[in-house]
């Protein structure tokens, strides 16, 4: 049997740079740099899996920042990890659960606050909410509220949990 067997990885990045060519200005609606890295493990029976990712995102630098029209927020750089896992008893049934930004990371995505300034109120509520958990499957039983939707698909009924914080 091979060590590797299972195992999966993925990567995926994204860098871009443009400017407005009447301005010389750069252009608000580019994001920063962005790499994102998962590796998965699934068993042998197909049944199990496993998916760490972290996504890795550059600053917004304020020489890439078009501020002709008033002072933007320059977004730091960020690193969050998210962690799911599924199990799949048979064919008809799986259930998944993940831990999202499992490091409660404090970030802000660029293109959600580019029309900003640092001293803006609503800096803050953009943030995305901290570490996240939730779970997909026929029953899951948590500490926290969840609230469960019955979904029908080609017959076979779904139910979706999500974990509120």
């Amino acid at each position: 049997m091979s060590p590797c067997r299972g195992w999966m990885l993925n990567a995926a990045a994204y860098w871009a740079k443009g400017e407005n060519r009447d301005t010389d200005q750069a252009l608000n609606s580019i994001a920063p740099p962005q790499a994102v890295i998962g590796l998965s493990w699934v068993s042998a029976s197909d049944s199990w899996d496993f998916t760490a990712t972290g996504t890795f995102t550059g600053s917004k630098d304020e020489s890439d920042i078009d501020d002709t029209d008033g002072e933007r927020f320059a977004t730091p750089s960020w690193v969050i990890v998210d962690l799911t896992a599924g199990w799949r008893p048979n064919q008809r049934v799986e259930l998944r659960a993940g831990i999202f930004n499992a490091t409660d990371k404090k970030y802000w995505r660029w293109l959600d606050v580019a029309n900003m300034d640092s001293s803006d109120p609503m800096i803050s509520p953009v943030i995305p909410a901290g570490t996240e958990f939730l779970g997909h499957g026929p029953f899951v039983i948590l500490s926290h509220i969840l609230i469960i939707h019955n979904i029908y698909k080609d017959k076979d009924p779904v139910c979706r949990l999500v974990w509120l914080t």
